[in-house]
């Protein structure tokens, strides 16, 4: 039987292969315009930072309500446009919709609060899975990480379990551990003086050794 196993030097090495077909896919998006243009990075940038009107670029003022509009920059080479959710001011959102008055049908559809920032905002889309709100990702982001924060917390606090009182003085306290005695250092180190004045100094250091030794 005639071997049909191509030669070794036909063979590429993964990375190579892998590159090229980066730089082939870098060039068809090229020459599709999927490459964010001028419009599109304000666009993008809107979306992320939530500082400026993703249509006339103007700079939000601190508390002013915003619209989250969907707007298209670009062709997509799978098919159809690239279009994203960006916050726009309140004129640009009324010149939008008489643009398309009799086109598209563009409306509020609910306004509430962004959970991080407290920006009134207007959603032009109606999202029946979705729970809370924000302005842009950062906002989002900023919310997640406060959010788990917490969460861990109270699981912390859960863990050490109810807050004690010390030994020492009696005073009720927030346990950092589940093993915390002291209310702080200071009641700690009247505790110790204490042993060592009811055992002598020796006879407390000898107990100490001896259960050092034993824990080894």
């Amino acid at each position: 039987m005639k071997d049909i196993t191509p030669p070794l030097d036909n063979h590429k090495p993964a990375s190579a292969s892998s590159t090229s077909a980066v730089d082939r896919l870098k060039e068809q998006f090229a020459e599709s315009g999927l490459l964010l243009s001028p419009r599109g990075r304000v666009i993008r940038d809107a979306r992320l930072h939530g500082k400026t009107c993703a249509q006339c670029s103007r700079p939000f003022a601190d508390g002013e309500a915003v619209c989250r509009l969907r707007l298209s920059h670009g062709r997509s080479p799978f098919g159809g446009t690239c279009n994203e959710i960006a916050p726009v001011c309140q004129p640009c959102f009324e010149e939008y919709v008489q643009y398309w008055r009799g086109i598209k049908r563009i409306g509020i559809f609910s306004t509430g609060q962004c959970e991080n920032c407290g920006r009134t905002l207007h959603e032009t889309e109606l999202h029946f899975y979705k729970r809370h709100s924000y302005c842009c990702d950062d906002c989002q982001t900023k919310y997640g990480t406060k959010f788990y924060a917490e969460r861990a917390r109270q699981r912390r606090a859960e863990a050490r379990g109810p807050s004690r009182s010390c030994i020492v003085c009696g005073e009720c306290f927030e346990p950092k551990r589940n093993d915390a005695k002291y209310c702080s250092a200071a009641c700690k180190q009247k505790a110790y003086r204490a042993l060592r004045v009811a055992f002598g100094y020796h006879a407390y250091t000898n107990a100490i050794g001896n259960a050092l030794e034993k824990g080894a």
